[in-house]
């Protein structure tokens, strides 16, 4: 009898260590479910989600006066919403800031899949000192950010850019506009990689986001 009792109680003991494993691991593949429920709609975010970000830039001297512009295209796969973009420009890179006021924009809509739309400095067209300081060799910084919701809700999102312009001499009247990216990636970043910005002794970067206003 003594034995059958302990023969039990045992059988009880690793009957209740099996359900405690037993539940152990069904919390662990409970947690594990939900870990790959969680990357798998985060990589589904990404892959669907809107991008928006320059396109072609253009410098217009072909009438007066001069305009520059750029396009701001969504190469993602869904809309872009309460698309808004803001363009200006400067003489030196110590007078690129480091962040946008989105107050500054009076443009907002929905930018679809593969479609652009175009800002320019219409209402501050460069001046004739600034193109002939061009057509003499120096360079002009143009900059902004687009700021932009995707499908699947808040945060929204940002990117920066800046380009610098030089003026190829063809001849005594035609010149070819030459773009590229500002030195040291500056004011080029995203809300998606903030640690890209890398402003140095240059301009008055620091790992800010920019300014998001207005809204």
């Amino acid at each position: 009898m003594k034995a059958q009792l302990t023969a039990a109680r045992r059988l009880n003991c690793v009957t209740g260590v099996a359900a405690i494993v037993a539940f152990v691991a069904l919390i662990a593949t409970i947690a594990f479910t939900i870990y790959q429920f969680r990357q798998s709609t985060a990589a589904l975010h990404l892959d669907q989600r809107a991008w928006a970000a320059t396109g072609d830039w253009h410098y217009d001297k072909v009438n007066s006066p001069t305009i520059v512009s750029v396009d701001i295209r969504n190469s993602g796969k869904t809309f872009a919403l309460h698309a808004s973009a803001w363009l200006t420009h400067a003489l030196e890179l110590t007078k690129i800031p480091n962040t946008d006021d989105q107050i500054m924009t009076e443009n907002s809509g929905i930018l679809v899949p593969g479609a652009s739309f175009n800002i320019s400095l219409a209402d501050s067209p460069l001046s004739q000192g600034e193109v002939y300081a061009l057509e003499q060799g120096d360079p002009l910084y143009f900059f902004g950010t687009v700021w932009y919701y995707d499908i699947f809700g808040p945060p929204e999102h940002w990117t920066q850019y800046c380009e610098r312009l030089k003026l190829k001499k063809v001849d005594e009247k035609t010149y070819t506009p030459i773009w590229s990216p500002c030195p040291n990636g500056l004011h080029n970043k995203t809300d998606d990689e903030p640690e890209r910005l890398t402003g140095g002794s240059i301009g008055n970067a620091s790992s800010s986001p920019p300014l998001l206003k207005g809204r």
